[in-house]
């Protein structure tokens, strides 16, 4: 509770802070805030148990067994697939009001254990892994029904679409069907007593046992190897398989596979165990013991055959393995992999959580990183085409895909984070109930993405001999296709724009900037993008097989469905005003005909084949069209965030002096953290709600960016001198390190626009002290209130200072414009909001230097909305100058 908060006023205000979770019963809310994916329900298939209701969920989740066992230095969790199943007592789950979040909140306090039983499982396809991490009945259902197995063993039975919070998408079949077979079984952080203390013991001696557990835990052991059923001779001389499939968990396990085999048809077995230790330490027995995993091996008998009756390559005799000289540029896999690393390979810069909190800022953020995350699925699928045609040393396109997969799961990952934050922004009543929809596609998106990489990781183990059976596996396989995907995520990109443009003004007349212009490119770009993808991700399947060896009339929609529509769309291309004349699309319509006239002479000449110099060329051509067309939509959303009406709510840089190492590059201070806290997105230490749930990972950041032996630059010296010249009429900065403070910049010439740390404050009751009251302490200090002290600077969703929404209406609006005649911007990327926009504020015969290490393409997208307003009003443009370089030493 806040300082000098009553408990009533505390329930009170939790309970306005419902307004997203409203859906979820109140035992249910503190969950569902520290997950990474949506909880939904009551559930109406699957399991159901009288007098209980079921909610589930599913999403992407970092996680590994080394950090749940207690491991420091263990490596950067894995990207999984978590799956969740709460049952909650149908008296509980109907509580509300005021009373119902009392004595929830005195039930936590009294007798601490959840009000739910709660099963979670991890799902790592790459790795045919699946993890059993929660099994709790916690009081809430009753032991001996086995509850626990038919809950856990539902997380890949039944179709993912039952823990999806969308109902909208086609059915997809089970895990179990969908994902190559299951190689390891892990049960992770053992907490039951049973399992825990036979699994210690588990092949030792007696004297060994005795040593180790004591008295009373000797005790303990007689009655657990009583309820398992078990001899100590077993326990002592038996395999460590047999007694874990003795024991509680063990049996739970069993159950599982069991019931997977019954319901599927499938022989999976268990083949061995071991079991794990980790670093950190469980309860056990009222005593402090090691944190304990068992890790089971599997097995399926006739698993190969099953593969290949699943992906059709039983039916066709696989070809002897070509081998390609990696040496020999015209080997047309490893040109097109060459291709793919070198234009495609350009990562994007890391996705930033959206300028501004309210809605249209929000969703014109969320296109923005959907976009890049459409781009890297793009890229994928064409590296997956690849590895499935690739054979003997060309199998290296296998590595590429696995680094691919890679660059994909960190833009999911920074996408999880913001589609998280809009749920909270639901809370405060930016974003409405009616958006929780268009979000599901996160979900869906994640959870096919996974099962076809197992598809395409069996279609590579196990070789598929034709041409379109490759390209059909990877693009066109029912609910998970490449194909599938990525035209569900196409249409929400459009819904997403859509919900960013309500914040336009989109009236008919006038409509200078070409708003609604704007919308409709986005969708035709998206859809050129998306065609030409497609025949780019065909030529990549083809490898070294012949058209002429499709016979097939499957095989022949499929290419027809792929090509048909190709002619027309490069006629629209070539008609574009703005990406017919480029020299990137003249090549393309020639690179594209002369590859359909290539396959027709193929399937005509017996004798004929296509040369592979030229399928690299044509590859090349496509990538870097791609490319082109992905810089155009950028452009294209990046004006469209220009025009959305500005919000005074900062997205703040944590910039400090210009020599140190900006926060987003390596190195920089949100890669330290990156590293420091395993926290995937960084930016979201620098708000308000983490200051109030971590104070101390929070306090540690705020050490970072003290700038204390720090002397001002010769641009500060540059600022200073202009001041003494009478000619700067304002200084507005983003950096919050004093410098233009220290060289003596007056006052009231200085805007510091996110704050200064050279001051503190309390973040409650906001009582300003010194910075050393702050920086000088070893933990996070406090004030007399209770609140916590924070620097003085603007953190992520708080307002600017008053002095930047005073002295920029009056510095940059209205006739206080005829003031400026030059705009200098020196040493900011203008990507942040909504400093950004300031320039496009400027008369169009006001003149612009630039100093900076690259020219801002959103400066760009404010001189093409000042040319157009000199073209109307008839005003003379200033042009931009730019010196490109460090702020220093530019000259």
């Amino acid at each position: 509770m806040a300082a000098g908060e009553s408990m009533m006023e505390h329930i009170s205000n939790r309970a306005k802070q419902q307004g997203a979770l409203q859906d979820l019963p109140i035992v249910l809310r503190d969950l569902q805030r520290g997950l990474e994916y949506q909880l939904h329900g009551p559930a109406s298939s699957g399991l159901l148990i009288d007098g209980f209701w079921k909610y589930v969920g599913i999403g992407l989740a970092q996680r590994s067994l080394q950090e749940m066992l207690g491991f420091k230095e263990a490596a950067s969790p894995s990207l999984l697939l978590e799956v969740r199943t709460c049952f909650v007592s149908e008296k509980v789950a109907k509580s509300c009001g005021q009373f119902a979040e009392f004595s929830h909140l005195l039930h936590d306090a009294i007798v601490g254990t959840q009000e739910f039983a709660n099963f979670v499982s991890w799902l790592d396809i790459p790795n045919r892994t699946w993890t059993i991490d929660r099994v709790y009945l916690n009081g809430v259902l009753p032991a001996g029904k086995r509850y626990g197995a038919r809950a856990i063993a539902e997380h890949l039975l039944e179709p993912p679409l039952l823990f999806f919070q969308s109902q909208s998408s086609a059915q997809i079949g089970s895990f179990l069907d969908s994902m190559p077979d299951l190689e390891k079984l892990v049960v992770s952080d053992i907490v039951n007593c049973n399992t825990y203390l036979l699994m210690a013991v588990v092949g030792t001696s007696e004297a060994e046992t005795n040593k180790k557990v004591g008295d009373v835990l000797g005790f303990a052991l007689d009655t657990e190897l009583n309820a398992a059923g078990l001899s100590r001779k077993m326990l002592f001389h038996g395999s460590v398989l047999e007694v874990f499939q003795s024991t509680v968990l063990g049996k739970m396990a069993s159950g599982a596979l069991a019931i997977w085999n019954e319901k599927l048809n499938r022989a999976i077995k268990m083949k061995s165990a071991e079991v794990v230790y980790g670093a950190g330490d469980e309860e056990i027995f009222g005593q402090r013991r090691p944190r304990m995993a068992v890790i089971v091996q599997l097995m399926e008998e006739h698993s190969e055959m099953r593969a290949k009756r699943r992906l059709g390559t039983d039916k066709v005799a696989v070809p002897k393995a070509t081998e390609f000289d990696l040496e020999n540029p015209t080997s047309p896999l490893e040109g097109m992999g060459a291709c793919l690393e070198g234009v495609w390979g350009r990562r994007h810069s890391r996705v930033q959580l959206p300028a501004g909190t309210n809605g249209p800022h929000y969703f014109a953020g969320l296109s923005t990183a959907m976009t890049c995350l459409l781009h890297e699925m793009q890229v994928e699928r064409g590296l997956s085409c690849r590895a499935t045609a690739a054979t003997g040393k060309a199998m290296t396109a296998v590595d590429r895909l696995k680094s691919q997969r890679g660059s994909t799961d960190r833009v999911l990952a920074q996408l999880s984070d913001l589609v998280q934050l809009a749920f909270g922004l639901m809370e405060k009543g930016v974003l409405k109930s009616r958006h929780k929809e268009v979000l599901a596609w996160h979900q869906e998106i994640s959870v096919g993405i996974v099962l076809q990489r197992g598809l395409v990781n069996d279609a590579i183990k196990h070789t598929i001999s034709t041409w379109m059976g490759r390209y059909a596996t990877v693009c066109a396989t029912p609910d998970t296709g490449y194909h599938v995907l990525i035209d569900k995520l196409l249409k929400s990109i459009l819904k997403v724009i859509g919900l960013a443009s309500e914040g336009l003004d989109l009236s008919p007349q006038p409509d200078p900037f070409g708003k609604v212009e704007r919308l409709e490119r986005c969708s035709l770009l998206l859809r050129f993008k998306e065609h030409i993808g497609r025949e780019r991700g065909l030529l990549a399947a083809k490898g070294e097989s012949r058209w002429t060896e499709e016979v097939e009339d499957r095989a022949k929609r499929i290419f027809a469905e792929t090509t048909d529509g190709t002619d027309e769309l490069l006629q629209s291309i070539l008609d574009d005003k703005l990406l017919g004349h480029a020299t990137e699309s003249k090549a393309l319509v020639d690179a594209l005909t002369e590859m359909h006239g290539f396959y027709k002479k193929e399937v005509e000449q017996a004798d004929f084949r296509i040369p592979a110099e030229k399928a690299v060329q044509w590859f090349e051509i496509f990538t870097h069209w791609i490319q082109f067309a992905y810089d155009h939509l950028q452009t294209e959303l990046e004006a469209l965030v220009e025009d959305l009406p500005e919000d005074n709510i900062a997205q703040p840089r944590v910039d400090v002096d210009l020599r140190v190492t900006p926060e987003e590059d390596a190195g920089g201070l949100y890669d330290q953290l990156r590293q420091s806290t395993n926290i995937s997105s960084p930016e979201t230490i620098f708000t308000r709600e983490f200051l109030q749930s971590d104070p101390q990972v929070f306090f540690e950041a705020m050490q970072k960016i003290r700038a204390d032996d720090v002397s001002p630059t010769v641009t500060h010296q540059f600022i200073k001198r202009l001041q003494e010249k009478n000619l700067l009429q304002r200084c507005y900065t983003q950096n919050i390190d004093c410098l233009e403070r220290k060289v003596g910049i007056e006052p009231h010439l200085l805007v510091e626009c996110h704050g200064t740390t050279a001051n503190a404050k309390c973040d409650d009751c906001r009582k300003v002290c010194s910075k050393e009251v702050y920086f000088r302490n070893e933990t996070p200090p406090k004030c007399s209130c209770g609140g916590s002290i924070r620097p003085d600077i603007v953190l992520f969703g708080e307002t600017l200072p008053d002095s930047f929404q005073k002295l920029s209406k009056d510095d940059f609006q209205a006739a206080a414009r005829e003031k400026c005649c030059l705009l200098i911007v020196m040493g900011t990327s203008l990507k942040v909001q909504p400093f950004a926009s300031l320039p496009k504020l400027l008369k169009p015969s006001c003149a612009v230097l630039v100093i900076n290490r690259e020219f801002p393409q959103s400066l760009q997208l404010h001189r093409q909305v000042r040319a157009l307003r000199s073209r109307l009003s008839g005003t003379k443009l200033r042009r931009h100058v730019f010196l490109a370089g460090d702020c220093d030493t530019s000259s």
